[in-house]
C-alpha cells in the first residue's frame, strides 16, 4: 500500500454518497511469486529442509471481507486500527488454520512470513474461507492470508 491509501480511505468514509472503497495490492487473476512467500508457525518446530510452506497473500484494506461478503469463520475483519506502523496482523484461510493449528483456535497465534524485508511475525486475527484469486489455468497455493 502507498502513503496515498489513508487519504483515499478517509475521503471515501467522509463522503456519504460515495460507494465503498477497497484496496488490494494485487490485481485479480494476476500471479507473481512475490505474493507467495514462505512462512512458518511461530512456536512450532521448523519443518525439515525442502518442506517449507508457502502461502498466497494480499495486503487489503479495512472492511475488505465484509464488503466482498466473505464470511469470517472466526476472529474479525481488518479495521481502521490495523496500520503498517502498528502490530502486524493477518487473516488466514480455513485450510491454513486446519493444517497448522489442528484442534486449536488460531486467533491470537502468530505466523512468520519471509518478506523482501526479512522475516516478519503477524498475529492472526481472523479466519476466512479459501477464495480463488488466480487465473483458472494457474495452480492455487494451498494456503492464503
Amino acid at each position: 500500500m502507498t502513503a496515498l491509501e489513508p487519504a483515499i480511505m478517509q475521503a471515501s468514509d467522509s463522503a456519504s454518497a460515495s460507494p465503498l472503497v477497497l484496496m488490494n495490492d494485487n490485481l485479480p487473476f494476476n500471479f507473481d511469486d512475490e505474493y507467495s512467500p514462505f512462512f512458518r508457525v511461530v512456536g512450532q518446530p521448523d519443518l525439515e529442509p525442502g518442506r517449507k510452506l508457502r502461502l498466497s497473500w494480499h495486503i487489503v484494506s479495512a472492511g475488505y471481507f465484509r464488503a466482498l461478503r466473505i464470511p469470517l469463520f472466526g476472529g474479525r475483519d481488518f479495521d481502521a486500527q490495523d496500520k503498517v506502523e502498528t502490530q502486524p496482523v493477518i487473516t488466514i484461510d480455513k485450510a491454513l488454520a486446519q493444517s497448522c493449528f489442528p484442534s486449536q483456535d488460531p486467533i491470537g497465534k502468530a505466523i512468520s512470513v519471509s518478506t523482501s524485508e526479512g522475516e516478519r511475525a503477524f498475529t492472526i486475527v481472523g479466519v476466512v474461507p479459501h477464495v480463488r484469486s488466480n487465473s483458472p489455468d494457474h495452480q492455487e497455493t494451498p494456503f492464503q492470508a
